[in-house]
């Protein structure tokens, strides 16, 4: 396991879970990754952000999705990702924790964040392909997808 910021009591009063790379670890063996990524909701960004700065951290730039690229003292990068999807409290109120005993997300959240991703970037090579009425059938199927995860990770929930 790599030695990562703990960032648990920079933040502590806030909710935030690990996503990306790290996340993996929960799951399956850690993945190699050059940055921490978080996720905050959307509304406590702001906060986040000055809790880091105070601790330290600082800016480099904004993330190309809401959030910022932040280095810590020690020089590790952290992205610090700003959500706001109907899921997000629930996922944010009940990580899951890694070994390390870090706040993670679930796995059928962090599945929805990948497939957003995905979708992110099939959207930025694909723009103006099709016409605004069609919808294309992989997006299609990713509608499909989210909500059968969103309705499993209400069951897996405790």
């Amino acid at each position: 396991m790599n030695p990562w910021p703990d960032l648990r009591s920079i933040l502590h009063g806030l909710d935030w879970v690990i996503v990306g790379g790290i996340a993996t670890r929960a799951y399956m063996p850690e993945r190699m990754t050059q940055d921490m990524d978080i996720l905050v909701h959307q509304k406590n960004g702001a906060t986040a952000v000055a809790e880091l700065e105070k601790a330290g951290y600082q800016i480099i730039a904004p993330l190309a999705i809401p959030g910022y690229s932040l280095l810590s003292p020690e020089g590790i990068k952290v992205d610090m990702i700003f959500g706001k999807d109907p899921w997000l409290k629930e996922a944010l109120a009940k990580p899951a924790r890694d070994p390390a005993g870090y706040p993670v997300i679930k796995l059928p959240y962090l599945i929805l964040l990948k497939m957003a991703a995905q979708r992110r970037r099939a959207g930025r090579m694909f723009h103006g392909c099709w016409g605004s009425h069609q919808m294309p059938i992989w997006m299609r199927f990713a509608q499909l997808w989210r909500g059968t995860l969103q309705k499993t990770a209400k069951i897996w929930s405790p």
